[in-house]
């Protein structure tokens, strides 16, 4: 006898977790405030070659953690998304690997295959691992090297600055790095559609009950 699915608040609660799940641990304009500080230097002082290349360090750093705390953000939909696979009263149509949500709901980075998403989270990876990377990507291992093909596809070059500003620049499509929060901006509407898909789901299985004002 096949057992009947019943619609159950629970399900909410799972897509408000999901969307709940799209603000980064740390607010992006910390470092785009520090970024602009750098731009604002350089633009006024006219600094010494020197002084220069430090100031480009300072935006490349900034830029490095942003990707970062963007990878966490990552994570953690990704982890939202999991309850809406494993149910034994309802899974999704959709895969929920990693690679597989990170290229769904998102648009692509132009002149790429590659989605926003998935280009945020390999530059993450780079920021990361570059120093162990070092010059020579032919000799990556496994792991590493589909990575650091994503990586050069999208723009960036072995071992040599400006990679996360290049980065940074095919994703959004400009080059105010001081407007880093833009990168959490692409997140959160991948979360909130990745939800919506989910939700849409749910409601032809007759799964989610109908809000209400007095239970919104």
């Amino acid at each position: 006898m096949t057992k009947t699915k019943k619609a159950s608040w629970t399900w909410h609660a799972r897509l408000y977790l999901l969307r709940y799940e799209v603000d980064p641990p740390i607010p992006l304009d910390v470092f785009g405030t520090a970024i602009r500080e750098s731009i604002s230097r350089i633009s006024k002082h006219g600094p010494s070659e020197e002084d220069l290349c430090d100031e480009c360090h300072t935006i490349e750093e900034n830029l490095e953690l942003a990707f970062i705390a963007c990878q966490l953000t990552i994570t953690r939909v990704v982890a939202r998304c999991r309850a809406f696979h494993e149910s034994k009263d309802f899974q999704s149509k959709y895969k929920w690997g990693r690679k597989d949500l990170m290229e769904r709901c998102n648009a692509k980075v132009r002149g790429t295959p590659f989605t926003r998403i998935t280009a945020i989270d390999v530059f993450a990876n780079y920021a990361k691992h570059q120093n162990e990377w070092g010059y020579n990507w032919s000799k990556l291992n496994h792991r590493s090297r589909p990575t650091a093909e994503i990586v050069e596809r999208i723009g960036g070059t072995p071992g040599t600055p400006p990679s996360m500003r290049t980065g940074f620049r095919k994703i959004v499509g400009h080059s105010h790095f001081e407007r880093v929060d833009e990168l959490s901006d692409i997140i959160a509407a991948w979360g909130d559609r990745l939800a919506a898909a989910y939700e849409r789901e749910l409601k032809a299985e007759k799964l989610l009950p109908k809000m209400t004002t007095a239970n919104r």
